[in-house]
């Protein structure tokens, strides 16, 4: 006899099988007991003509007793068993975090008819006043995890509701909290709802005082994943929840309670300041009712905060941005100075991307540091009027904009080759060993530091083919660093090079023409030399093109390239000079190669023909053999 208010028939003995319907309480039925995996299962032929199976003893499983033994009680000798809206209609949750997991059903029915017999079904069982959780306010939106083998899936808030699947245990579930019930479907209608249209989940059953049958569903937390660490701050991602309104998100240091903040309502990561620097952090999500108790929370999750950065001691009032501009308190939390974080920058795109490494917050939150101005002490029984501003001078980037491409030119010549020269010259001296390095971005403290600790190799060329840093300051003190290493340097400037701060007035052309007057004061070769009899390096100026790559178009790519860059109107012929993707860029650079390949000795110019043929036909197997080629080696 069917003890419980309702039994699922299965096509096998297993509850993960294919659920075939469904008998009322109180129906008899006659069948064979089998045992299988420590479950015993009674296996009747039911009037589908198919052999169907109902689960005993449901205690194991969290359901109480489903079936008792009936001795002398009679039963059909085909029961007719009661069939399910079809499981496919509960693909619209989908898995394990929108709704109901469901067998595959048998073969599709037409919706009408299946909304029909549901309505007939719903109709002919009582269900009793449903309105409390019908009507129900909007309520809070959480996730769940099933804690019995199995929960129930209704049509209904109510155990004798129609079943429309089931969850396993495991199973996370989201869904809107109606008193006892979880609904599964999001901004129903009342009148769908009542029609037995949604999917309702009991929480928890103990109130109905069924044996076996207590906490259905445990609310579920996710505990927080760290996206970085910084000195003072912690970034964290957010709750994936749709509402995030009871959420707040704590932190421990050494098992006191440091923070607690109500989650970020948007975004997708959240910042915790205000935390001990090189300190163990644990971190968790909870969420508060209207008094501010805890009603639920998630597992705690351990991380580190890093230690203050080397580059920062206490007392520093600020320090310098990429830029070169001096940065310190920052407006969106208590951090006293700017210090940069080397793993937040761009190095393509927007500076703004870059960090502070204490605190997390962008570089823009940061203020621009202003020393304080003496006082001065007034003369006389009353100071003196302070005299007005002067008027400002037109922007001095609007100046340099607009100067002409000729006076770029005059004062580019004499870093070019000698005008006359028929042959590359030779450094002092036959290197047989040549090292190529890029993107040192010595901006950042950790890379300065890596170029202090290189070895030294006074018979090494080193080739430096561009981003060694961006402020022209860093850049000096690192090739000066960098001579100290080896024996000879080229170098070419790189695109972060380029990059300018408008205030000084200088476009990025101006910057060039500094840096390369800047390797010349040195001692950096910029011009093609010979390093021994058999090689030579000839640094060749450029910049990206879109016919750099197959298939790029300029309408195609809305990125803001080094948009840190400014380029002269009488270079470009356009008015937009932040636009770096113009192609008379790069025709201006190489436009400056020309003198240096004329120059080029016949036995250089062979060997670049030789390595542009050995290019095309790389992997073709059809090269010249090594005694045939070209005897000079030409770097490029």
């Amino acid at each position: 006899r069917v003890v419980a208010a309702r039994v699922v028939a299965r096509r096998s003995a297993s509850t993960k099988s294919e659920i075939l319907g469904y008998f009322e309480g109180g129906a008899v039925l006659k069948g064979t007991v089998i045992k299988h995996v420590g479950y015993r299962w009674l296996r009747l032929r039911s009037d589908s003509g198919q052999p169907a199976h109902i689960l005993i003893d449901g205690d194991l499983v969290g359901l109480g007793s489903l079936l008792q033994h009936a001795p002398g009680a009679i039963a059909a000798d085909v029961p007719r068993l009661q069939t399910m809206l079809d499981p496919a209609e509960l693909s619209g949750g989908g898995g394990a975090n929108g709704g109901a997991s469901a067998s595959a059903a048998p073969k599709a029915k037409p919706k009408a008819k299946v909304e029909a017999k549901a309505s007939a079904k719903a109709a002919s069982t009582d269900l009793g006043d449903l309105s409390c959780w019908i009507l129900h306010p909007k309520g809070e939106w959480g996730s769940f995890t099933v804690k019995p083998e199995q929960a129930m899936v209704r049509c209904s808030p109510s155990t004798k509701s129609r079943p429309k699947g089931m969850l396993k245990r495991g199973d996370i579930v989201e869904g809107e909290i109606r008193s006892e019930w979880l609904l599964l479907d999001k901004n129903m209608s009342h009148v769908d709802l009542t029609a037995g249209a949604g999917r309702w989940v009991l929480i928890d059953g103990t109130p109905l005082k069924v044996p076996g049958l207590g906490t259905i569903l445990e609310r579920y937390l996710a505990e927080p994943e760290v996206k970085t660490s910084y000195s003072e701050a912690v970034e964290v991602c957010c709750p994936d929840v749709d509402d995030r309104s009871s959420y707040h998100l704590e932190a421990q240091v050494d098992g006191d309670l440091v923070v607690s903040v109500p989650c970020a309502p948007k975004g997708r990561t959240m910042i915790v300041h205000e935390l001990p620097p090189g300190s163990k952090v644990k971190l968790r999500f909870c969420t508060r009712g209207a008094t501010g108790e805890v009603s639920a929370s998630s597992s705690w999750e351990e991380t580190m905060t890093c230690d203050m950065p080397a580059q920062w001691q206490e007392g520093d009032e600020y320090e310098e941005d990429l830029m070169g501009l001096p940065r310190c308190g920052c407006k969106e939390c208590g951090c006293k100075a700017f210090s940069l974080h080397s793993d937040g920058v761009s190095l393509n795109m927007n500076m703004s991307d870059a960090c502070c490494a204490r605190c997390g917050c962008s570089v823009g939150a940061h203020e621009m540091y202003r020393a304080p101005e003496a006082k001065q002490a007034k003369k006389g029984p009353a100071a003196k009027k302070a005299a007005p501003d002067k008027p400002l001078e037109p922007f001095l980037i609007e100046k340099a904009v607009a100067l002409p491409k000729e006076l770029l030119m005059a004062r580019w010549r004499p870093l070019d080759c000698p005008v006359g020269e028929r042959a590359w010259p030779h450094l002092p001296g036959a290197f047989r060993e040549v090292v190529a390095w890029s993107d040192l971005h010595s901006d950042m403290g950790a890379n300065m530091e890596h170029l202090r600790s290189l070895p030294e190799c006074p018979e090494t060329v080193l080739l430096l083919a561009g981003d060694v840093a961006t402020k022209l300051g860093t850049l000096e003190s690192s090739l000066l660093l960098l001579q100290k290493k080896f024996g000879a340097i080229f170098f070419v400037p790189g695109n972060h090079e380029l990059w300018v701060v408008k205030k000084e007035g200088l476009t990025s052309l101006h910057k060039f023409l500094a840096i390369m007057e800047l390797c010349e004061k040195l001692g950096v070769h910029t011009r093609p030399a010979y390093i021994n009899d058999d090689v030579a390096v000839c640094p060749l100026f450029s910049w990206y093109k879109a016919n750099l790559v197959d298939g790029f178009t300029r309408d195609k790519s809305n990125i803001p390239f080094d948009i840190q860059t400014v380029w002269p109107w009488d270079v470009t012929g356009r008015g937009d000079s932040n636009d770096a993707q113009q192609p008379e860029i790069a025709d201006f650079f190489a436009s400056l190669n020309e003198r240096r390949l004329q120059n080029a000795p016949v036995d250089a110019v062979a060997g670049l023909r030789q390595a542009m043929i050995e290019a095309q036909d790389e992997g073709g197997g059809g090269g010249p053999a090594a005694d045939t080629r070209a005897g000079l080696k030409v770097i490029t």
